[in-house]
């Protein structure tokens, strides 16, 4: 049985749109061209629009790995870089 990924690289709604999750997305498809993880691993999701923690959490099933996105300036933004926290400490609460 494959064990689950999930990737977050959250942000708001912009009006009707919201950007691509470019960073998350080239690192899950360079990882899985590997037969290795190709063969082991399944990315279950990519979370990219900014919701409700729980509700995210919830959706996830037997998360073995959740990775976030984290740019330079994320650490000069506390509204990003808390929200990864407390959703990186949700995660871990419930698994």
């Amino acid at each position: 049985m494959k064990k689950n990924v999930y990737m977050v690289q959250a942000t708001y709604l912009n009006g009707k749109t919201v950007p691509i999750p470019y960073a998350v997305g080239a690192l899950a498809a360079y990882a899985w061209k590997n037969s290795t993880v190709a063969d082991n691993y399944e990315l279950a999701e990519i979370l990219f629009l900014r919701e409700n923690i729980d509700d995210a959490i919830s959706r996830m099933r037997d998360p073995f790995y959740v990775g976030f996105s984290s740019y330079m300036w994320s650490s000069f933004s506390c509204d990003y870089h808390n929200f990864a926290i407390i959703f990186a400490f949700r995660t871990k609460s419930v698994t």
